[in-house]
């Protein structure tokens, strides 16, 4: 099995205030490690984006050797886990190149985003 290093991000404030000037906002941040993720951690991951709003999470693959495939079964974890807690909320992928990444016109993406989740990997690419 392939070996995951995972980052998890809520945008609540954090990314508004990486986006934007914007003060006096506050989020959340899980991190972790490689291995298994904590089911316990991930519901409250998810629990603190349903709060958060809109209940949009956005799942960036880009550091995994296969993005595609990891964004995917990333993406549908989240989403069964978060029907189980009886929640609605959105998952969507995106897997922008290393240029695109730099691209502050990028940031509109993360703007909406009430969790944004980082899979492991590369950080560099």
């Amino acid at each position: 099995m392939k070996r995951f290093a995972f980052l998890i991000l809520t945008a609540g404030g954090l990314l508004a205030s990486a986006v934007s000037p914007v003060r006096g906002q506050t989020g959340q941040l899980f991190a972790i490690g490689g291995g298994k993720r904590p089911p316990a951690v991930m519901q409250a991951f998810i629990r603190e984006a349903a709060k958060a709003g809109q209940g949009r999470i956005l799942v960036l693959p880009m550091a995994s050797s296969e993005p595609g495939e990891v964004g995917r079964r990333q993406a549908g974890e989240i989403r069964a886990l978060a029907s189980d807690m009886g929640l609605q909320i959105t998952v969507d992928v995106l897997n922008l190149s290393r240029r695109e990444a730099l691209d502050t016109a990028s940031c509109r993406w993360l703007r909406d985003a009430a969790g944004i989740f980082i899979s492991g990997g590369s950080q560099s690419r």
